[in-house]
């Protein structure tokens, strides 16, 4: 038929050419199919695309050392409590912590952790006070967390004060000598 496609009507092309194809194991799409075929490849496209999404959700938790070697992790409303009726097994302080959970498949890679301290339209913009790695927690930086696997980072609470008080001195305005008085007292 190939040499001779002249000789033969469309409608008898069309059966050689489905007569070739399902004889090799193949199938034929016709444009009743053609909807179907797309939505049903929309659908795996759209599965495909959530389980490769990133899904990080990050918190802001407190903590306390414990006795033994570690970290007790609660949320930020539970440090007052556990203090008035535990206080003496969580020395020296309170924690302040930056929680990442990886709720997706997708594994990410954590270069840093911090807290930005905004102290409303006056200011600038928000103190940024970024986590050394103190090894408080098991894991530095840089680091993976991969997928549905949750990761924690800790400061002393104190030292987020510090930096706080550090930022608020160094931002407020400096008196200006008033001539003939000398400097301000």
């Amino acid at each position: 038929m190939d040499s001779n496609e002249s000789q033969y009507t469309i409608d008898q092309l069309l059966e050689w050419k489905k007569a070739q194809v399902t004889d090799s194991g193949g199938f034929l799409v016709g444009d009743e199919d053609v909807a179907g075929l797309a939505a049903a490849l929309q659908a795996s496209l759209d599965e495909i695309a959530q389980a490769t999404r990133l899904q990080v959700q990050v918190r802001l938790v407190g903590g306390r050392i414990g006795r033994t070697p570690g970290v007790a992790r609660m949320n930020l409303d539970g440090l007052d409590e556990t203090e008035q009726t535990m206080g003496h097994l969580f020395r020296p302080g309170r924690l302040i912590g930056v929680e990442a959970e990886n709720r997706g498949m997708v594994g990410a890679d954590v270069q840093a952790a911090g807290i930005d301290i905004d102290h409303g339209p006056a200011q600038p913009g928000a103190w940024q006070y970024a986590f050394p790695d103190n090894r408080i927690a098991q894991w530095g930086f840089p680091c993976r967390v991969d997928g549905h696997a949750t990761r924690v980072w800790f400061e002393p609470e104190d030292r987020i004060r510090g930096f706080r008080g550090r930022a608020l001195r160094r931002s407020r305005p400096q008196p200006a000598a008033v001539p003939g008085l000398g400097p301000p007292g």
